[in-house]
């Protein structure tokens, strides 16, 4: 369905409320995806129409609902009210926290723990381990295509919201936007804070041209290139575009203060579109940005198939030349989630979240704390992620990453001398 040009506001600075001050809208605890999937999946064309529609507009992705055939670069006001409406929900909030989570934390959860979020759904603790990290020859571990696959279907999800409310979709970033951008400027952090640095903006145009660069991509598994993409470029662009936390946006479900009910029923504070702080996955897929940045992030997708030489990915390829298929099928399972491949990745019915009695309600409420207070998360913060302070000034020679000329490059602006130094399976 081709979508029409909208007019209008428009929306890039971070810390705005993008439109949606001022509006109430419904918030239940409904399904993970746009409450507009059912209809979307029920008016489907066969299968061979939606193939050469893909193809028409260059989309490798076999089993996407939404075909996107116009792009904005900005925001709009239309476009804002709709991810709203779409990525506010409860569930979907939870479903991207336990996400990040149970991934990070599972063996570290007591019996009881595990009992509680299986509860929510059998799916959590299926994940691949993030350690030991993936290999670039290939290993079993699937933890990098299990981040490029979920977070591949939230865009599609959104995508397809869009283009049912004949909106145009939201372009990824094409480049890394500069501090000063004109529509996507970096914020003022607080004090100490090196994600809003210039070294960090080095870097991470570094890495963005890595992930950019096909000989980079090619020999590589696409499992490991996602474990490089989420640990090094993704987190940081994250933090960097999230503006000074308000009272309460560093906490959410995952500080102690917080209602413990409110983790697995709705909030009316905290489930409100306005809590859209791009440095937490309980509100991060609620902020435009994340759609920018996770734009570029899924692209990478595209450009290591052909790398690699691939023309397409699904979940099951069924023989298809020139068809990569996923190694995994694991996005979670807060409610009902289909597999890739079977309703095109996108759920069509709506169940509720399931209901915990109090002591299991704060059973979980423990378990999500003990994952963002450990030695992987640190925090709430994407940037805890064994992501540590980098200086302002040049970096003449990190503990222990390899001796360098100082008129050379830094190591680090290789993400996989980053990764292996800094990331969670370093050691360190």
């Amino acid at each position: 369905m081709k979508s029409r040009r909208h007019s209008g506001k428009n929306y890039g600075l971070p810390g705005k409320s993008y439109g949606l001050s001022g509006k109430n809208y419904t918030l239940a605890a409904t399904a993970i995806a746009l409450a507009l999937s059912a209809c979307v999946h029920s008016q489907r064309q066969p299968a061979s129409i939606e193939e050469a529609e893909r193809a028409r507009v260059g989309s490798p992705f076999l089993d996407d609902v939404a075909v996107c055939s116009e792009f904005s670069d900005k925001v709009s006001h239309d476009q804002a009210k709709v991810i709203g409406d779409v990525m506010a929900t409860h569930a979907h909030r939870l479903n991207h926290v336990l996400w990040h989570a149970t991934r990070n934390s599972w063996s570290s959860f007591s019996t009881a723990e595990k009992k509680v979020l299986q509860k929510l759904s059998p799916q959590w603790g299926k994940n691949a381990p993030v350690c030991p990290a993936p290999t670039p020859a290939g290993t079993a571990n699937a933890a990098g295509e299990e981040f490029l696959l979920m977070h591949h279907q939230m865009v599609d999800s959104l995508r397809a919201a869009l283009v049912e409310s004949r909106l145009q979709c939201i372009a990824g970033w094409q480049t890394l936007p500069e501090k000063d951008d004109s529509v996507w400027p970096v914020p003022a952090g607080e004090r100490g804070d090196s994600s809003k640095s210039d070294k960090t903006g080095t870097l991470m145009s570094a890495w963005m041209s890595r992930f950019d660069d096909s000989r980079y991509l090619k020999g590589k598994s696409l499992s490991y290139i996602g474990y490089l993409v989420e640990l090094s470029i993704h987190n940081h662009m994250h933090m960097r575009w999230a503006a000074r936390p308000s009272v309460g946006d560093d906490f959410s479900p995952l500080d102690n203060s917080f209602n413990a009910d409110s983790l697995v029923e709705p909030s009316n504070k905290y489930d409100d579109p306005k809590y859209h702080w791009l440095g937490n996955p309980y509100s991060a897929h609620v902020n435009p940005i994340f759609w920018k940045l996770h734009g570029w992030v899924d692209a990478v997708i595209p450009k290591w198939l052909k790398a690699n030489g691939y023309s397409s990915i699904s979940a099951n390829c069924g023989g298809k030349s020139g068809c990569y298929q996923w190694k995994t099928k694991w996005v979670g399972g807060m409610v009902e989630h289909a597999a890739p491949g079977g309703a095109r990745g996108l759920p069509h019915s709506h169940p509720q979240t399931p209901k915990l009695d109090p002591s299991e309600n704060e059973t979980a409420n423990r378990a999500i704390r003990k994952a963002f207070s450990g030695s992987g998360f640190g925090n709430a913060k994407f940037d805890r992620f064994q992501n540590p302070p980098l200086p302002h000034g040049p970096v003449s020679h990190a503990p222990g990453a390899p001796p360098r000329d100082a008129a050379g490059p830094d190591p680090l602006e290789d993400p996989a001398v980053y990764v292996k130094q800094f990331g969670p399976c370093s050691g360190g």
